[in-house]
């Protein structure tokens, strides 16, 4: 039986941005519930590079402090200084502090953005303590 195959060498998503996150200095790994939302006028054009709308980072096997997220945008979309790519990325975990990111991709160059967390600073009876 005779079996028909096809090959396409063509990409799809292009990876204007990867971004990359780093755990707070005196923390030994990122958080486990760290999320990213993704919104503004352009954020339904924004996926992974394997195409999934939901966005997770992935965590470094050599160290936990460290996670990347490579941002894709459809080929077929073409991304210029005239009609950029804007959405705002927002990062958050518990005990942290929330970052925003205003993101307008406006080449597909493949931009490394880094984003270091830091944990929100707890009051207590008048005195400030860090974690």
């Amino acid at each position: 039986m005779r079996g028909t195959s096809a090959s396409s060498e063509t990409e799809l998503l292009l990876n204007p941005l990867t971004v990359q996150v780093m755990a707070d200095p005196n923390e030994s790994e990122l958080p486990a519930d760290l999320e990213v939302d993704i919104a503004g006028p352009d954020a339904e054009n924004v996926y992974t590079v394997s195409g999934q709308k939901q966005l997770l980072f992935e965590v470094s096997e050599s160290d936990p402090r460290i996670a990347t997220l490579s941002i894709g945008i459809r080929r077929i979309e073409p991304v210029s200084t005239a009609s950029p790519v804007e959405f705002t990325l927002t990062l958050t975990a518990n005990g942290y502090h929330t970052v925003t990111r205003n993101i307008s991709l406006t080449d597909a160059e493949g931009e490394m953005c880094n984003i270091r967390l830091m944990r929100k600073v707890q009051e207590k009876e008048g005195a400030i303590f860090g974690r």
